[in-house]
């Protein structure tokens, strides 16, 4: 059962992202004794991180590339559509994106990914979560019945 706190930040979480954005730079601009428009500053950082498309694993394209030909491969992110679309576009025609902002829930709601299985018109044990938060990813793909696989970039496999 979901508390009231829960629920909200899973139906307002974006707009208290772009609020925090808003208060993080006219905060930054008071403490530097600058005047700016803040909006513009957001602005100019959700395009940078739009434009940040240096993947941090180098061989992940290659891998992607080679399982796509295979399976439908999925983009599940927490993130906003102004950064994810351009960030992945890399990964285009072939990649299935899930982007919250425009679902309306986040992970690790466990409607998200049921939202998921609806769309792609498939079973749980038909899929595998690999992702990097504990929480987001794999707490909230089990509560959907998926298999899911753990990814921890900071160990080392070797």
């Amino acid at each position: 059962m979901e508390n009231t706190d829960t629920k909200d930040v899973q139906i307002n979480y974006h707009r208290y992202y772009y609020e925090y954005l808003q208060l993080h730079y006219k905060y930054l601009t008071e403490e530097l004794g600058i005047e700016f428009n803040t909006n513009e500053i957001v602005q100019c950082y959700l395009n940078a991180i739009a434009s940040s498309s240096v993947l941090s694993e180098q061989c992940t394209l290659a891998i992607y590339k080679e399982l796509a030909t295979d399976y439908n491969m999925v983009l599940a992110t927490n993130g906003v559509v102004q950064t994810q679309k351009k960030r992945v576009s890399f990964f285009y025609p072939t990649l299935i994106e899930y982007i919250s902002e425009e679902m309306g829930v986040i992970k690790p709601a466990k409607e998200y990914f049921d939202y998921i299985l609806r769309d792609l018109n498939c079973s749980p044990v038909q899929c595998l979560m690999i992702g990097d938060s504990i929480i987001n990813d794999i707490v909230g793909a089990k509560k959907s019945g998926m298999d899911v696989c753990f990814y921890n970039p900071n160990l080392n496999y070797m």
